[in-house]
């Protein structure tokens, strides 16, 4: 399931997967990554890595990013 930082909604949804099936990345690989615009990135934790849409919390670029980040949440 994935959820806009903005507004809460719901914008995707994906499975059920049956437990060890498939990890995160694969399940983002499997669907949401061929539906994100050119250039829209997904806000993951720090355990993924590997794609440049992942955008992880210490990936902000400066002071106005990190505000911005913290007010959305």
């Amino acid at each position: 399931m994935t959820i806009c930082i903005q507004t809460g909604w719901i914008c995707w949804v994906n499975g059920p997967f049956k437990p060890g099936q498939y990890n995160d990345h694969q399940v983002f690989e499997l669907g949401l990554d061929e539906m994100l615009d050119d250039g829209e990135r997904v806000e993951v934790d720090n355990g993924y890595n590997g794609n440049a849409r992942y955008s992880r919390p210490n990936d902000c670029e400066g002071n106005n990013r990190r505000s911005e980040e913290r007010r959305c949440r």
